[in-house]
């Protein structure tokens, strides 16, 4: 039995003539004992050993996408971007988001996420009128930018007052100017010089010009006779007729000043 490497193992059986081998150990399984084997190759990937990314894994185009020298096929943390966070749990794949910042929650991290929406109305916060604060409608009554459901000053008629303290709030009325003093700006008051807050008619206004005075006693006069239950607003006294009385109690209300109280029908008596 020729031993050429006195190893015990005859060289027609020996796995590594010329090398002891004595217990023929030979890890790749490729008939080439390992003491003498050039290229061991554990899981027969055709990469040696000892340039395989993956020993022990077939890996045999040798990928390794985080470039972490740890090829794909065995690579228990995949980290694609290098932020440390493995790509099965990273909320950016692709793209560094070491701290995982996710500011609306949405479990695609702040570095990737093209729809940030903080609020989580479902409008991205940069078109997004009141970031923040929800406004998924987008409603902006004064069309100023800001959002209805953020806006401090809601200014609807845009005259730079705002609407909770505007004396006009669906008129422009810059100025405020009140002339009777009655908190409606003359801009939208019915009767801008006669003290009525609650804008309604003045008594004994017969023809709405917003003061008392001879025309409305021709109103009056002009109604002498006629039905009060078809025209009730003529009868100033309530007693069921137009009469001559009625037209007395508008002079009693005549050259009434705006700017004090009218008297009332039952004061002239």
């Amino acid at each position: 039995c020729l031993d050429s490497d006195a190893d015990g193992v005859c060289d027609d059986a020996d796995n590594c003539v010329g090398t002891a081998n004595p217990n023929q150990e030979d890890a790749d399984n490729d008939g080439i004992g390992d003491a003498c084997d050039d290229c061991q190759d554990v899981d027969q990937d055709q990469v040696c050993d000892d340039v395989d990314n993956c020993v022990g894994t077939a890996n045999p185009e040798q990928e390794d996408a985080d470039n972490d020298g740890i090829g794909d096929a065995c690579d228990d943390c995949q980290d694609v971007d290098q932020d440390q966070v493995c790509d099965d749990v990273d909320n950016c794949v692709g793209t560094a988001n070491p701290e995982q910042e996710d500011a609306d929650n949405d479990g695609i991290g702040d570095a990737c996420d093209d729809c940030q929406d903080v609020d989580q109305d479902q409008v991205c916060d940069d078109v997004d009128n009141c970031v923040g604060t929800a406004n998924p409608e987008q409603e902006d009554a004064d069309n100023d930018g800001i959002g209805d459901a953020c806006d401090d000053c809601q200014d609807v008629d845009q005259d730079q007052v705002c609407d909770d303290v505007d004396n006009c709030p669906d008129d422009p009325n810059p100025d405020q100017l009140d002339s009777d003093g009655d908190g409606v700006g003359d801009e939208c008051d019915n009767c801008p010089e006669c003290f009525n807050p609650d804008q309604g008619d003045i008594p004994g206004d017969m023809d709405g010009d917003c003061d008392v005075d001879r025309d409305d006693v021709y109103v009056i006069r002009d109604h002498l006779d006629l039905s009060a239950s078809e025209y009730p607003g003529y009868d100033i006294d309530e007693d069921g007729e137009i009469t001559i009385l009625d037209a007395l109690k508008i002079k009693c209300m005549m050259d009434f000043v705006c700017t004090t109280v009218v008297p009332e029908p039952e004061d002239c008596e």
